[in-house]
């Protein structure tokens, strides 16, 4: 089902200054604008959030949000996290049989033409995004899911990234153009997927978020948007529905190819 953004684009900006002290719980529930806050009046004037919420005296609980220590974290019913997106960028290295080699690359079509943009259609933590922002590519994130979203427009508040968009919406409900590509790396129930999460990741995403259980009805619409281009990140052992028009694989994880323009 497509539903329509409450708050659109992020622009990288300077961090604000933090006291690192005051602890602020944002209640998450169904929309953005259901965002609930806990003693609000001691949020630092310097740091405006792009969406509105009412103050709450409230525990938080699992996939509920929080400011502290200068970073919006949620909570997994243990722990606060939050996304870093400059520690992501280190983690990222080229393959060793160089740029070529890697499947990724194939995938998306890089050797022979470079796209116009690349659309990430499931941004989760962002680390596909910017490892395709890494190979020269300018970036169009989605992501609907408020709580993900919400950490990372602020991490992207923290590092700024240039060429690279975020957009709190549904991908598979925008029209692109026919020298786009999207990818889309939906969250699956098999165990595969959930390993490729690092393990503090892995429980959140496993509490808060869940699987996309209409992954089948997005791609549907993927493949009417327009692009020319849609990249699934699969795990290397599932069967793919629909079929593709061909498929990379890597280690554990394969990527299936459709030409949408093509027929």
């Amino acid at each position: 089902m497509c539903f329509h953004p409450i708050f659109i684009t992020h622009t990288a900006s300077a961090p604000p200054k933090n006291n690192g002290q005051a602890l602020y719980l944002i209640g998450l529930m169904l929309r953005m604008s259901d965002l609930r806050l806990h003693n609000s009046k001691s949020l630092p004037t310097e740091l405006i959030f792009p969406f509105s919420w009412v103050e709450s005296s409230e525990e938080p609980k699992t996939g509920e949000l929080g400011f502290f220590e200068g970073a919006l974290k949620a909570f997994d019913g243990e722990r606060w996290i939050a996304f870093d997106l400059a520690d992501t960028l280190k983690g990222i290295r080229p393959s060793p049989k160089g740029f070529a080699s890697e499947p990724l690359v194939k995938a998306l079509g890089m050797i022979k033409h470079k796209p116009a943009r690349v659309i990430d259609a499931t941004c989760g933590t962002g680390k596909d995004s910017l490892q395709i922002w890494g190979y020269g590519n300018k970036i169009l994130a989605f992501e609907r899911h408020p709580m993900v979203y919400a950490l990372l427009w602020d991490a992207l508040r923290r590092v700024a990234i240039p060429n690279f968009e975020l957009r709190n919406a549904d991908a598979s409900c925008e029209l692109f153009n026919s020298d786009d590509v999207v990818y889309f790396d939906p969250m699956f129930e098999h165990v595969e997927k959930k390993k490729s999460l690092a393990r503090k990741e892995m429980q959140l995403f496993k509490n808060a978020v869940g699987a996309d259980t209409d992954q089948s009805e997005v791609l549907e619409r993927l493949l009417k948007s327009g692009c020319g281009r849609v990249v699934v990140k699969r795990p290397i052992k599932l069967e793919s529905h629909p079929k593709p028009n061909h498929s990379i694989e890597g280690k554990t994880v394969k990527y299936d190819v459709y030409l949408p323009l093509l027929g």
